[in-house]
């Protein structure tokens, strides 16, 4: 038996925001009940904090379950209107004057029970017209909700790549000064293999700086590409069931393919060519530290500058470093072998050197070891 829905029942199932009835809903602490996507993209369309569309009311959670309640209550309202639609004159089978009940997926049309058994249509797949608009709105939900969670992924790749691109060149720049400084510390025979490196590093980075503003580039083409798509999932929650079941096919099919390539961001290192004269004249300090607790007899040479240590090594620097230098990222290639710590004591200096690849990693300012320095190194295995 088919029940007339009261008209203000069915405005309590209705979202204030689109004013249409509620697409996965969800309910926020005022009270207040609204579509997902609806409050989702008022949110961040807002500069305020986070807080209801209705009253204004702050509130302090943003990822909220689906009420299922309402839901359901929804999913009945509409199944009720549908029929209500399907049994109009106007509506009805014009050959046999029968409701359309049934679903044709294969034409995507609505035909009555006789309809679905002619030449035409018998051997095409059915289902009742309920079920497949039912199904349709669960679809539209789940691509909407997918589509969402790839536009903040976008936003989040966005603001990474950015970080990376402005003190991409701030950190080239200093990575050739620091370069230079290396190199003066050298016998004075190396100024063509100095110029030559610092040119490459130069070279390399602001090749890199144009592949970083590309990738900005297409990061944001997607994000504006995925919230058109969105829109038009937004524009499809508004129709009516029939023409929701004969369009959403292409829509879902166009927001999936729109989501299968996700630029990411970039993560930029600087190569760096061997430096063969400054690594053998570095060479000639070369020494081995061996466990100070060793049972085996050691022959150390005490005030080593040089110490080498196989896998990826990480220095700890005395607090007194970490306590007042800003923490700046170092865009360097990881060392697949050893590295080589090498201190300068004339001039308070560490410097660390890809042993394999025969080339400067980085080089700490003079004067940053003004106290003893003991090397720890940490190779990432537990």
């Amino acid at each position: 038996m088919d029940l007339e829905i009261p008209e203000a029942f069915q405005k309590d199932l209705t979202c204030l925001v689109c004013l249409n009835f509620l697409l996965d809903p969800v309910t926020i602490g005022c009270g207040h009940s609204f579509c997902r996507s609806c409050l989702c993209l008022f949110w961040e369309q807002a500069e305020a904090p986070a807080s209801c569309p209705v009253c204004r009311q702050r509130s302090e959670q943003t990822n909220f379950k689906t009420n299922f309640l309402l839901k359901n209550l929804v999913s009945t309202v509409r199944k009720a209107n549908l029929r209500q639609f399907l049994k109009c004159e106007e509506h009805l089978c014009g050959t046999h004057k029968q409701t359309k009940t049934i679903f044709c997926e294969a034409d995507k049309s609505l035909l009555c029970l006789v309809c679905c058994q002619c030449q035409e249509h018998k051997t095409h797949r059915h289902c009742p017209a309920e079920e497949a608009a039912e199904e349709s709105w669960e679809k539209l939900t789940n691509q909407m909700r997918s589509l969402w969670e790839k536009i903040q992924e976008t936003e989040r790749n966005l603001k990474k790549n950015h970080r990376g691109t402005y003190p991409w060149m701030f950190y080239v720049y200093r990575h050739r000064d620091m370069i230079r400084r290396t190199y003066q510390m050298a016998p004075p025979f190396l100024p063509e293999e100095e110029d030559y490196y610092v040119e490459s590093i130069v070279k390399e980075g602001q090749n890199i700086c144009k592949q970083l503003r590309r990738r900005q580039e297409e990061i944001i083409r997607k994000k504006r590409e995925l919230q058109e798509i969105h829109k038009e999932l937004i524009q499809m929650c508004s129709k009516p069931d029939v023409e929701l079941l004969q369009e959403l096919e292409d829509k879902l099919k166009w927001s999936e393919s729109a989501q299968l390539h996700m630029p990411q961001p970039l993560v930029p290192e600087l190569p760096a060519p061997p430096m063969s004269g400054l690594m053998d004249w570095l060479n000639r300090f070369r020494g081995i530290l061996t466990d100070a607790y060793s049972p085996v007899p050691r022959a150390v040479h005490e005030h080593l500058p040089v110490l080498f240590a196989r896998g990826e090594a990480l220095v700890s620097q005395c607090s007194k470093i970490l306590g007042c230098s800003t923490i700046m990222p170092l865009y360097i290639e990881r060392p697949q072998g050893r590295v080589g710590v090498f201190l300068d004591c004339d001039s308070g200096s560490i410097s660390f050197v890809d042993v394999a690849k025969r080339t400067l990693l980085w080089r700490y300012d003079d004067g940053v070891c003004t106290f003893p320095v003991r090397p720890f190194i940490c190779t990432g295995h537990r």
